[in-house]
């Protein structure tokens, strides 16, 4: 199955450090158009997905800080696959 992970240039207090689409959705290029990078991975799942990249920032993902906490996981990776 094919994600779109947005990262987020800029974001408020409290919120998720990325935001991961299943690619195709419409609010990705919403996301692009107002400054965020968008970088499109395979996966079996959403939950797979984020933490494999989180793998390759360095370490185990942890070691920086992160988990899947910081991730908004939305709605339309939650369909089935096209």
């Amino acid at each position: 199955m094919k994600f779109t992970i947005i990262s987020k240039s800029f974001r408020s207090a409290g919120e998720a450090q990325w935001d991961l689409h299943k690619t195709g959705c419409n609010d990705i290029s919403k996301s692009v158009k107002i400054g965020h990078y968008a970088d499109e991975v395979e996966g079996e799942n959403p939950q797979s997905v984020a933490l494999d990249y989180m793998k390759d920032l360095g370490g185990e993902g942890d070691d920086l800080g992160f988990s899947l906490s910081d991730w908004n996981i939305l709605p339309c990776c939650k369909g089935k696959a096209a």
